[in-house]
């Protein structure tokens, strides 16, 4: 029986090709965890200008997921209000997008009004079915202050906070109170964070940062589930 043996250049060449094919069909999949097996969570903030900078709100809830959760990777996506189109749309894209880079943790701290109600109804259904598909935790702030002085709002009237799969976060604050901007009326039930007296931006970003706060202690629990 004769037996064929790759050696020399062949060897590495059928090497090369085999590590190549392997990461081809397995690299998205080890994509979705990040490195080192950490989780991935997208911050949707809008952006200060049409320039391609954070605002410090963005940075602040960044901040808070990395100290939270020190095996997580923060993905910030910026949602500009002076693009034209639908806002829903575009907010749908980004998460989207979002989703496409590994994220299955996001977190929403704005909110928009006055879309028209056949479009809000599509843009609800999009949101559930996409995170229903990706088994997404989308973590949505209730403190989003769309009137000024804070009016009551419906749930069922802004968007991303009228989508049936979201997670609605309020805040307390250290002294007993809830966010004054988080005065969203409805049935739904809130997901409540407690802000410590640490927290030196609590006071200004309120639900935001308990709906960052919340979305990294679950990927962390995640994590730690796993171990």
């Amino acid at each position: 029986m004769r037996r064929a043996f790759f050696t020399g250049r062949k060897s590495l060449i059928l090497v090369s090709v085999l590590a190549a094919s392997l990461l081809l069909k397995f690299g998205w999949e080890f994509g979705k965890l990040g490195p080192s097996g950490s989780r991935i969570v997208a911050i949707l903030d809008l952006a200060p200008n049409q320039d391609k900078q954070l605002s410090r709100h963005h940075l602040a809830l960044m901040k808070e997921v990395e100290s939270t959760c020190s095996l997580c990777r923060v993905i910030a996506v910026s949602v500009s209000p002076n693009l034209e189109g639908n806002l829903a749309d575009q907010l749908l894209h980004k998460i989207q997008s979002s989703v496409h880079q590994g994220a299955r943790w996001i977190v929403i701290p704005l909110a928009f009004s006055g879309i028209e109600k056949g479009d809000l109804l599509k843009s609800k259904i999009a949101l559930d079915d996409l995170i229903r598909t990706h088994r997404l935790r989308t973590y949505v702030s209730l403190g989003v202050g769309v009137k000024n002085p804070f009016l009551p709002e419906k749930v069922e009237d802004l968007y991303p906070q009228a989508a049936e799969k979201v997670i609605l976060v309020d805040a307390l604050f250290p002294n007993g109170n809830r966010d004054p901007a988080a005065n969203l009326a409805g049935s739904r039930s809130v997901l409540t964070v407690r802000l410590e007296p640490k927290d030196e931006v609590s006071s200004a970003y309120g639900s935001s940062l308990a709906a960052a706060r919340a979305a990294a202690q679950d990927a962390s629990q995640s994590l730690s589930s796993e171990e």
